[in-house]
């Protein structure tokens, strides 16, 4: 089975879960998705699942010489063992690892980026987002356009 990794700020972590990762599921029925906050039988889950967003807290939690080595190349592994990157980008929850996520993935692996974002922004029209990605999807226009899958019953 083809694999997506779908990349998104830490701050978002449960409502891409919660909200996004579903829709992208169904967009992408074909794919399994590997989200890098939610990987089964990482010793330090339990931190991902932790209430604050706090890069500096996290980093004090996870209090180990090669914290950054030992996430950034855990990421970048599952990166690479993916056919296609997905970003998640909330413009009010920048995100410099899923930046470097999506230039890994366009610019050194030469594969499939897709940027979901909630609504058309200016941020969708930086020069950097068009080169780097395949296709740009506006999520509220998407459901708008299938309402008939993701209408609460």
């Amino acid at each position: 089975m083809k694999k997506l990794y779908l990349a998104h700020p830490f701050a978002t972590r449960f409502r891409v879960r919660d909200e996004i990762q579903p829709i992208i599921q169904y967009m992408f029925h074909d794919y399994q998705i590997e989200n890098p906050f939610m990987r089964e039988g990482r010793e330090n889950q339990k931190l991902f699942e932790t209430e604050s967003n706090s890069e500096k807290e996290m980093a004090e939690i996870l209090n180990v010489d090669n914290r950054d080595q030992m996430i950034v190349e855990n990421d970048i592994a599952q990166l690479e063992a993916c056919d296609i990157l997905v970003a998640y980008i909330d413009p009010e929850a920048l995100s410099v690892g899923t930046a470097c996520e999506i230039f890994h993935m366009k610019w050194h692996l030469k594969r499939p980026v897709v940027i979901l974002f909630d609504k058309d922004c200016d941020m969708a029209y930086h020069p950097f987002i068009n080169y780097l990605s395949t296709k740009i999807v506006f999520l509220d226009a998407y459901i708008r356009e299938h309402n008939h899958i993701f209408i609460n019953h």
